[in-house]
């Protein structure tokens, strides 16, 4: 797309924070009366200067069709009218998630890449995965408080085998034989982290091959950017 205008407005935020230290000094006589004091104010002042640019470009695609487009302010600051401009973008589409990303934008004429977001960075966070953690915390605490009933309940039906390591190392960890279930609980959070972190990076690495063609088209456009340049 090419930059056939360009609109911008800034908003600057300019604060100074003063603050004030009085020190006051006591002199006595030999009979520890005060005989006079003397204050003295030291005065600070900050000062912290904030500025944002926001609008937009006028593009026009390579059909010839002209647009607005909402710019990202690290775009507005270096694109000017006539310059081109290659957007790659992608989006992540499941179930209850439709989430766009902007790869990146590379401005052809100035030879510079911008890459405000990546849809690989993305992580599912599911809210019933949340409660059932949440429930099975509420869980191991309960079974804590009321041990000796919980332990009474099933041992006719969970050998003392079973539990036994658990036991073991809940002793091992010097922590008081009535906390295993938050320690098997603890033993499962460290468990689903790992499976947890496996996923993540094995998702990862399918979706950086799934725009593996976008990024050629990049640089593709990288090493050819001359014909551009003659427009």
């Amino acid at each position: 797309m090419k930059v056939i205008d360009k609109t911008v407005q800034s908003d600057v935020n300019d604060d100074t924070h003063v603050s004030s230290r009085t020190t006051r000094t006591d002199y006595k006589d030999r009979y520890g009366s005060t005989i006079s004091s003397e204050y003295n104010t030291t005065t600070t002042s900050h000062r912290q200067r904030n500025s944002r640019i926001y609008g937009e470009l006028m593009i026009e695609t390579p059909d010839g069709e002209e647009q607005s487009f909402k710019a990202p302010q690290s775009l507005l600051g270096s694109a000017d009218v006539g310059d081109w401009i290659l957007l790659g973008s992608s989006k992540v589409v499941g179930q209850g998630t439709n989430e766009g990303y902007d790869e990146f934008y590379y401005n052809i004429n100035k030879n510079e890449t911008i890459n405000p977001e990546t849809a690989t960075q993305w992580i599912r966070s599911s809210t019933k995965s949340k409660m059932i953690i949440f429930m099975l915390l509420i869980l191991a605490c309960a079974c804590s408080a009321y041990f000796d009933v919980v332990m009474n309940a099933i041992s006719s039906v969970v050998p003392i085998t079973v539990v036994y390591p658990l036991f073991r190392l809940t002793d091992m960890l010097h922590i008081p034989i009535n906390y295993s279930p938050l320690v098997l609980l603890a033993c499962v959070f460290v468990l689903l982290i790992i499976i947890k972190s496996t996923f993540i990076r094995s998702n990862k690495k399918r979706r950086i091959l799934a725009l593996g063609s976008l990024y050629d088209t990049l640089r593709q456009c990288q090493n050819t950017r001359e014909p551009f340049l003659k427009l």
